[in-house]
């Protein structure tokens, strides 16, 4: 399997993970490349093109799309269990309030 990590992805990754922000980029990609590979695909996620899901490992959330050809690139990084739990918390909140 081909997975390619998009820059964004890896900006991501050190916006919410800021403890581990001075870790190079290279090792930022191998850790985002084995989210994909190694972990399971909590949920389906709606993508324009091929299929698309939310993958995690080691409690580190990434967003991933699989092309027809194979190839997969991984989008986004959610950050960690707490973050991504904390940050669905706060976009509830802004709706309920904008309802």
């Amino acid at each position: 399997m081909q997975v390619k990590v998009s820059k964004h992805a890896v900006q991501r990754y050190r916006d919410r993970l800021p403890y581990l922000a001075d870790t190079s980029e290279a090792e930022i990609r191998e850790v985002l490349k084995d989210v994909v590979v190694k972990g399971r695909c909590l949920r389906k996620r709606p993508a324009k093109s091929g299929k698309a899901g939310e993958y995690v490992y080691k409690g580190l959330h990434v967003v991933a799309v699989t092309n027809k050809d194979g190839t997969t690139y991984i989008v986004t990084c959610y950050g960690d269990t707490a973050y991504k739990n904390w940050s669905y918390a706060q976009r509830r909140k802004r709706l309920r309030w904008v309802s």
